[in-house]
């Protein structure tokens, strides 16, 4: 039987971890400004959604029956 190791054990999945956590952070680093374009592309699509799924149609479609109202008549 072999004697207990007691130094820390430097292979551990958090260290590999911690590498990729710190390469993606250089890449957003890197490229802030792209990824601040990109977020607020992305918020503005989803605040447009947001806006269209609490009034419907109605914000498009208020004014086409009345509009049309002067054809028939």
């Amino acid at each position: 039987m072999s004697p207990a190791r007691l130094n820390k054990n430097t292979k551990s999945d958090r260290n590999y971890f911690s590498l990729i956590q710190g390469r993606i952070e250089a890449w957003l680093i890197r490229h802030a400004g792209f990824c601040l374009v990109v977020l607020f592309v992305l918020l503005s699509i989803l605040f447009v959604l947001l806006i269209f799924a609490l009034t419907g149609v109605s914000a498009t479609e208020s004014g086409t029956v009345y509009n049309h109202f002067d054809k028939i008549v």
